[in-house]
């Protein structure tokens, strides 16, 4: 299946100052998955980069950007709409995720101006945990009811909360979680799933040592504390 949704999540940013183009506001992921690499030091570690705009772009008008830029460029590109809160300020980004090196910037960002994307320039220095809300179409199997594994992302799955949670509620729950958990470590985020007869509620699970034992121990063990 393919839905549309959003993740939201927190992870520490920080300026990337060259491969750019010059004076642009690019953002880089310092700690991906939010500690998850820094315990497992030999994974690789995909790169992601936030490119902010000096305004908003609905979602179809960055998801049209990105086809023609892959096609001028040669090139995949996970490229999405985002958004970056920073300090309780409100950016408008375009995420780039898992790009091979970081040479290849500085061409993506020139691609997007020629189809009329406008960058953000600013001195502001960032080092900080930033709030990251970023809208996708996830590729998904429903292995069980309120349980997807990602398809595309195999070290990934989802399942359904019974509430809504504020984003504070939702950490906390998390940290519940984690500290009643001895199975192998995982990193959660919040997300949501449009769909035509109802709105979901999920958490994304990551972890590159997911079995179908753990999902189902995981999901048990975060439903415990909500219900």
């Amino acid at each position: 299946m393919e839905i549309s949704g959003f993740i939201l999540k927190e992870e520490q940013l920080q300026n990337l100052e060259s491969s750019i183009i010059p004076g642009t506001f690019v953002l880089e992921t310092l700690d991906p998955f939010n500690g998850y690499y820094s315990s497992h030091p030999d994974e690789y570690v995909p790169r992601t980069v936030f490119l902010i705009t000096n305004k908003k772009y609905s979602k179809e008008a960055i998801a049209r950007y990105s086809r023609t830029v892959c096609k001028n460029l040669q090139i995949e590109l996970d490229a999405v709409y985002s958004e970056v809160t920073i300090q309780h300020e409100l950016y408008y980004a375009i995420r780039v995720f898992d790009f091979k090196e970081y040479s290849v910037i500085e061409s993506i960002q020139r691609a997007f101006e020629k189809v009329g994307v406008e960058f953000k320039y600013s001195s502001h220095t960032i080092h900080s945990i930033c709030r990251i809300k970023i809208f996708k179409v996830f590729i998904v199997h429903e292995d069980s009811k309120g349980i997807y594994s990602n398809l595309g992302k195999s070290k990934m799955f989802y399942f359904t909360l019974p509430v809504e949670l504020e984003f504070d509620e939702f950490k906390q729950l998390v940290q519940k979680v984690s500290n009643n958990w001895t199975g192998k470590s995982f990193n959660a985020a919040q997300g949501f799933f449009f769909r035509k007869q109802s709105a979901e509620d999920v958490v994304r699970i990551f972890s590159n040592h997911i079995t179908d034992e753990m999902k189902h121990l995981l999901v048990q063990k975060f439903l415990s504390f909500v219900q």
